[in-house]
């Protein structure tokens, strides 16, 4: 397709100038698709896509959902997968996480 994809909602500037091109066309994307969940990690695209009125969701709810519906039975071998392909959430985040799921480290 000449000229690469072309969504209703087209990428403004103000999406362009505020966020990197792969957040700015997720949103744009999500935009066109009103039953969609954006998946984005990136805080200030989550904030963004918020305030456009668009439901985000990060990779941890992702897996959180996963787990809940029986998808996966632990989600700590996929965030270390993650991490190893170098994926970073902060360790603070991701302990909370997983303790909050079940599966924080013993004492």
């Amino acid at each position: 397709m000449a000229g690469g994809p072309r969504f209703p909602h087209e990428l403004t500037p103000a999406l362009t100038t505020a966020l990197g091109a792969g957040e700015a066309t997720a949103i744009a994307l999500a935009r066109s698709r009103p039953s969609a969940t954006l998946l984005m990690d990136d805080w200030i695209g989550r904030r963004v896509a918020r305030s456009l009125g668009l439901p985000v969701m990060g990779v941890l709810g992702l897996l959180a959902a996963a787990k809940q519906r029986g998808f996966v039975a632990r989600v700590r071998p996929l965030l270390e997968q993650l991490e190893a392909a170098g994926y970073h959430l902060s360790r603070e985040l991701t302990e909370a996480f997983l303790r909050d799921g079940g599966e924080g480290r013993k004492k």
